[in-house]
């Protein structure tokens, strides 16, 4: 798949790769996942998406970022 971030959670900056990964609406793999997540992680699982204006938008790490949104 083209575009696909592996990204894992055991990395120090994979937080600033899912923030990219967002914001390019780029599809991403979640490795060495364990039974507890980040609750940074809630929003985007949940898709907690929200309209503001014309177009959509997610809250990673306390940041409202403009998305590619195919809700």
């Amino acid at each position: 798949m083209q575009g696909l971030k592996e990204i894992d959670l055991q990395m120090s900056n994979y937080m600033q790769i899912l923030e990219i990964a967002v914001q390019h609406g780029l599809p991403v793999l979640l490795k060495n996942v364990h039974e507890t997540l980040d609750a940074a992680l809630d929003p985007i699982l949940t898709k907690s998406v929200m309209k503001i204006g014309q177009y959509y938008a997610i809250d990673v790490n306390t940041v409202k970022h403009k998305i590619f949104a195919s809700i």
